[in-house]
């Protein structure tokens, strides 16, 4: 039997987060890209909105689980991590939008549009 997720879990996972940011190496960020803030507000991305930017990528033709460079990663997480629509994001995806030019509000469109391109 599997039990929902605590108000309690949540917090203690994020602080569990938290420590682990804290001992990520300069190299690795500079690998990324990423400042230690930035990573944080990447890895406390909840698992909906990840599951969003997968699918917005698909739509723009690109696969989110293969090929990517790791600074394109973060950059593609960090905006969406950073949107100021995700409302809008969630209700169209919801709704089964799938023109990407009615998508062009999502701060990743001209990244996704360029790396399908190739």
């Amino acid at each position: 039997m599997r039990f929902a997720r605590t108000p309690f879990d949540t917090l203690r996972h994020r602080s569990q987060l938290a420590r682990e940011i804290g001992t990520v190496g300069p190299e690795d960020l500079a690998t990324l890209g990423l400042t230690r803030a930035a990573l944080r507000d990447v890895a406390l991305m909840p698992a909906e909105q990840i599951a969003r930017m997968r699918r917005m990528g698909a739509l723009h033709g690109v696969d989110m689980h293969h090929d990517l460079d790791p600074r394109d990663q973060a950059e593609l997480s960090l905006r969406c991590a950073h949107c100021a629509d995700n409302g809008r994001c969630r209700r169209d995806l919801a709704a089964g939008v799938s023109d990407t030019a009615r998508l062009d509000y999502c701060p990743n469109a001209s990244l996704y549009a360029a790396m399908a391109e190739g």
